[in-house]
């Protein structure tokens, strides 16, 4: 009798679930609505439960998830790149705040990923400098500002370790005559418009330890150079003279070459001075 009965209690409980399963693929809209409707009203509810299982069940979650991720990469890509257009100040608020959190681990899991994957890296950020090269300008722009004095420490160690190199940068910039006039407009420029501060800079400049000094060598060197070079004696004669002259009728060469103005070269001048030197004329008397 106990068989039968405990039989019988087997048949009810499958013919349950034959009914359910029924139940479910006749009315699956139907319940697909109602769970909709629960979960919006529980959404708290489903929010701690989820919460629960998942500090219970903390090393199961890490493994579906890696393994999820593993399966998903592409998607996971996709996902990202469609929030990250869709949303690009929310994410870079979220980037800067989590950067702020995690400064330490950022940086160290940064440059783990960069010595692993060195080639890929720099050909990624080389792609990405191209495809974003005015946000690169201003984000670098707005970093320079930021961090000046780390800029300028690190500018003069690269220059003490590269002397030469950067003799061959300016000789190969300032061969070009059109970058030397850039040069000069943008300093023209900045005088006019930072008088009172270059003034007070200078009046400071000067006080340094061993900036006199180094003043003084240099303008010992310039009378060394006015002694033995006659074309470069030549040369500030006519830049002095021609300044005077100017400033008497209040102009000014506004920063420019005599040259420039006169169109006509040093080169040129000095060719056409040989001409006219009597026998025994030399440059040295």
């Amino acid at each position: 009798m106990a068989n039968k009965k405990k039989l019988s209690e087997e048949e009810k409980e499958l013919k349950k679930k034959e009914y359910r399963k029924k139940y479910r693929e006749k009315n699956k809209e139907k319940i697909k609505e109602t769970g909709r409707k629960w979960a919006e009203k529980n959404k708290e509810k489903i929010k701690e439960n989820g919460k629960k299982w998942a500090e219970k069940n903390k090393e199961k979650v890490k493994e579906t998830g890696r393994k999820w991720r593993e399966n998903n990469k592409e998607r996971i890509k996709e996902n990202a790149k469609r929030r990250r257009e869709n949303n690009p100040e929310r994410y870079e608020e979220y980037e800067k705040k989590y950067y702020k959190e995690h400064k330490e681990r950022y940086k160290k899991n940064r440059r783990k990923n960069y010595i692993k994957n060195k080639e890929k890296e720099n050909e990624n950020s080389k792609k990405w400098n191209k495809e974003n090269e005015e946000r690169k300008a201003k984000y670098d722009r707005k970093w320079a500002r930021d961090n000046r004095e780390k800029v300028s420490g690190y500018n003069k160690k690269w220059k003490d370790n590269n002397k030469e190199k950067v003799i061959e940068i300016r000789e190969r910039y300032y061969a070009n005559e059109e970058n030397k006039e850039k040069r000069r407009e943008h300093d023209r420029k900045y005088c006019k418009e930072h008088k009172e501060e270059r003034r007070k800079y200078n009046k400071e400049y000067i006080k340094r330890p061993g900036v006199r000094e180094k003043i003084n060598k240099r303008n010992r060197r310039s009378s060394r150079k006015r002694r033995q070079d006659p074309i470069f004696r030549l040369n500030q004669n006519i830049s002095r003279g021609m300044n005077s002259s100017l400033k008497s009728r209040n102009l000014s060469k506004n920063g420019r070459r005599w040259e420039h103005l006169v169109r006509y070269t040093k080169q040129d001048l000095k060719e056409h001075l040989e001409k006219l030197f009597l026998p025994g004329m030399t440059w040295k008397n």
